[in-house]
């Protein structure tokens, strides 16, 4: 008996932080970055918008950046007809190490002119990883590069910005759209 009740104690111990993580992820529970102010980091120095959307991906992904940026695409269509004065975009940050800022650039306008690309510059890297309590992986020879899928919601406060929303990659398009219109300046 004791022996069997141990072996359900460890069970559960090392189960649990699995559990919190998948929880945060796909229950809609706040993440503990959810209302951070960030520096501005480069990547945002241009944009037009008070309200943003961060994604962070590679130009080349075959599966998870495209499906997550078409479904950005259909987030401002949606948008566009329901508020066209207001004005949301999104910047899709490519984390590979070696990259240029024009490929990430005509990478995030295949999908939407909301879109924009950017590259993460090597002096900024660790900052925004910080930040984002972003996870990225190095690609080797058995497979590709790894990185956070989530969709982060930014809201620019004088010279930085604040996480709102951190979002996972299978929030519907609905539901981003509402974020988006419950947050519109």
């Amino acid at each position: 008996m004791k022996n069997t009740l141990s072996i359900i104690l460890l069970v559960v111990l090392l189960l649990l932080p699995a559990g919190l993580v998948i929880g945060y992820s796909y229950f809609g529970v706040s993440y503990p970055i959810e209302n951070k102010q960030i520096e501005t980091p480069s990547f945002l120095t241009t944009t037009k918008h008070n309200l943003a959307i961060v994604f962070f991906g590679f130009v080349g992904c075959a599966s998870v950046c495209p499906n997550s940026l078409t479904k950005l695409s259909k987030v401002f269509d949606s948008l566009e007809k329901e508020y066209p004065q207001k004005s949301v975009g999104a910047v899709f940050v490519d984390v590979r190490k070696q990259t240029d800022s024009l490929s990430a650039e005509k990478y995030g306008y295949e999908f939407s002119d909301n879109i924009d690309g950017a590259y993460l510059p090597q002096e900024e890297r660790t900052q925004v990883i910080s930040d984002f309590a972003l996870e990225v992986k190095p690609a080797d020879d058995h497979t590709p590069l790894l990185h956070t899928d989530h969709f982060f919601v930014l809201e620019k406060e004088d010279e930085s910005w604040r996480i709102l929303r951190v979002l996972a990659n299978s929030t519907k398009a609905s539901e981003i759209t509402k974020i988006l219109k419950d947050n519109l300046p």
